[in-house]
């Protein structure tokens, strides 16, 4: 006799769940619910610089076996900065690489001329970009904002007949 599949996934995070309050204990387990909306537990790849956690659990379905835990503790406590992933982890977490962001394989590939130092999201911030002709640009209306000429068939046909003489 088979089980239904609901049944059968309720059976298992049940399991899962207290598989996990034995193993990290139940504040553990609820501030891992609290920071992701599920609880997972996994092995630990690595942690870069900003303090992310990497874990993969091979158990779970293909596509969401790998994931990151930002710093922190709860989620009102601090907000999950995802532009602090590194691009030799970003890799690894969306499949490029089979290689964790830590192994000398990914970073013996990495030219260090093109590496820079991690800038925070600058949205909504003093110094968040703004192009030239945006009101929030603080030299606004201070600069000449004709930068374009007006373009005429004349002009072009002249230009052409120019470098038709310059030819010859």
């Amino acid at each position: 006799m088979s089980t239904p599949t609901g049944v059968a996934h309720i059976m298992r995070l049940c399991r899962d769940a207290y598989t996990n309050i034995a193993r990290q204990g139940m504040w553990r387990t609820a501030v891992r619910f609290a920071r992701m909306r599920e609880v997972k537990f996994g092995t630990v790849i690595g942690s870069d610089k900003f303090g992310n956690i990497y874990y993969e659990d091979k158990q779970e379905v293909w596509g969401r076996h790998r994931w990151v835990e930002y710093p922190g503790g709860l989620p009102w406590e601090q907000p999950k900065e995802s532009t602090t992933v590194p691009p030799e982890w970003h890799s690894w977490l969306h499949y490029i690489s089979d290689y964790p962001g830590n192994s000398q394989e990914i970073l013996s590939l990495t030219p260090s001329r093109f590496k820079m130092d991690h800038l925070p999201n600058q949205t909504a911030s003093e110094t968040a970009y703004a192009p030239h002709n945006h009101i929030l640009n603080p030299n606004y209306g201070k600069q000449n904002m004709n930068h374009y000429e007006q373009w005429s068939p004349n002009s072009t046909q002249q230009q052409q007949q120019e470098g038709k003489r310059e030819d010859k």
